[in-house]
């Protein structure tokens, strides 16, 4: 967040382009494992996360540098805080996810 107290462009842009980097490296774990039956929902659901906040940095990014330029980044921003919002409904769907699977774990480790 800018002095203003709002994300913008210029201080978001910089930030997703770090996160970005980190979240390829993990994207690329992620997709190295083959997750048993009963999570695969988990697994599938947590790529489209990460694509989905990926997809939202490359709209911050993209956006800036149009802003920079004078041209109409309006849609990039938009487009950005859409994925944002999707994403962000996943992690409220992981996170139940999670506790159902962590219930489970509990359920059935030996005392």
């Amino acid at each position: 967040m800018g002095s203003s107290g709002r994300g913008t462009g210029k201080n978001l842009a910089p930030a997703a382009t770090v996160a970005k980097d980190q979240l390829n490296t993990i994207l690329e774990k992620v997709n190295a494992v083959n997750p048993p039956p009963l999570l695969a929902l988990f697994h599938r659901d947590m790529k489209k996360l990460i694509g989905l906040r990926l997809g939202a940095y490359d709209a911050t990014i993209s956006g800036w540098k149009l802003e920079q330029d004078g041209s109409d980044f309006r849609g990039h921003y938009d487009g950005a805080q859409d994925k944002y919002q999707l994403a962000n409904e996943i992690i409220v769907s992981l996170n139940g996810q999670m506790e159902k699977i962590l219930k489970a774990a509990l359920q059935t480790a030996p005392s």
